[in-house]
């Protein structure tokens, strides 16, 4: 058994040294760890190697610490049976991480209760132990992941027993690791200059591209999306009327409806509000945007008897199909209740939530779910 044992280790220490590609966030979410490990028992203890298990519990100290209290048994059956169980404390030094694998090394120490069978005694001893492991975890796969976890650990026996000889034994545990609360997604830092892909060119690398597809020479904000240099909704390379004044209704052209004489009902579509990970929150940049629509919204209902405006809410897939459908209700009346303040008649509004329903973009990416995590707003006049 103790050849597997060192088998285990070697794969620790191989998997451990792979860990060199561009770093991922770590998973900050406390964790609940249960795990069955392999004991090579010290000769001193004159007994086989041992079969055990441990349940431990992990808290993050932020992105490079973490400790970790746990609860372990262990069996020993050969000459000499033993049983031995108690608690240890782990500090963990984590490795940066990639999207599969957080390597990390630790030293802890604890206590354990030792029962040798036949003995006529019990002893209570001191350990420290020191070792490397990793979590691996399919980042589109359930929220759960595997552990191994290797370590040598030092006991340090009572004088009078045992010979007054110390036990060195190695200990190869391997588990499951079940996260506590939601995972906190943050929008992605920006990237280095260079490997950057810019499908359509408009110089806003496709990570970060809200409006891919944007036809070549067409002029883009920060965020990629065409320029509406007069915010009538109509992007400058659409617009023939490119200076409108502010809250003038406008036809699907730019031009304010005064001018074109259009008496047919009108609808439009307004940029999407997007939304930060298991939120509903307005962000400063989507309240610039709603300013700007809830302003279009006003001229509307001053040009027309009759004005509808719809918004639907919407998320990605992380998470419960009815948490989404809830939180998409949520995203939807926060939108409805930012344009009511901005003075949008709240009953021309109807509001729905799809949940992760119509996505516009792939899951699998924190740029896709970011472009999924969205309000929509449409209005018609009439």
């Amino acid at each position: 058994m103790f050849d597997k044992i060192r088998a285990g280790i070697a794969v620790v220490a191989l998997l451990g040294c792979t860990v060199t590609t561009a770093a991922e966030a770590r998973d900050l979410r406390p964790y609940v760890s249960p795990q069955v490990r392999l004991i090579a028992a010290d000769d001193d203890r004159n007994t086989d190697d041992a079969y055990g298990a441990e349940v431990s519990v992990g808290l993050a100290v932020n992105e490079k610490w973490g400790t970790e209290i746990g609860l372990f048994y262990e069996d020993f059956s050969g000459p000499q049976d033993w049983t031995v169980y108690g608690y240890r404390l782990n500090n963990m030094l984590f490795l940066p991480a990639t999207n599969l694998i957080q390597s990390y090394g630790s030293i802890g120490f604890g206590l354990a209760r030792t029962e040798p069978e036949g003995a006529g005694f019990t002893s209570n001893e001191a350990f420290a132990d020191i070792g490397l492991g990793f979590f691996l975890k399919k980042p589109e796969g359930p929220d759960v992941g595997l552990r191994l976890d290797s370590r040598y650990r030092h006991t340090f026996a009572e004088d009078d027993l045992y010979n007054g000889n110390d036990f060195g034994e190695m200990v190869v545990s391997l588990g499951l690791v079940f996260p506590v609360g939601r995972k906190t997604e943050t929008a992605p830092a920006l990237p280095a200059p260079g490997g950057v892909t810019d499908s359509d060119g408009d110089g806003v690398g496709d990570r970060y591209d809200r409006c891919p597809g944007t036809p070549s020479g067409v002029p883009v904000d920060a965020v990629g999306c065409p320029l509406d240099s007069d915010g009538d909704g109509v992007p400058d390379d659409l617009d023939r009327s490119p200076r409108t004044p502010a809250g003038v209704a406008v036809d699907e052209f730019g031009v304010p409806l005064e001018s074109s004489g259009q008496t047919e009902p009108v609808e439009r579509r307004f940029e999407d509000v997007n939304f930060a990970f298991d939120s509903s929150a307005i962000s400063e940049y989507a309240s610039v945007l709603l300013d700007n629509t809830a302003a279009e919204i006003r001229s509307l209902q001053e040009k027309y008897k009759e004005v509808t405006v719809q918004i639907t809410g919407h998320t990605d897939s992380v998470g419960t199909k009815e948490y989404n459908s809830g939180l998409s209700t949520r995203r939807a009346n926060a939108v409805r209740d930012y344009l009511v303040r901005k003075g949008v008649n709240p009953d021309s509004i109807v509001t729905l939530g799809f949940g992760e329903t119509q996505p516009v973009a792939s899951n699998k990416t924190p740029q896709g779910r970011l472009l999924n995590r969205r309000g929509e707003i449409r209005a018609r006049g009439k």
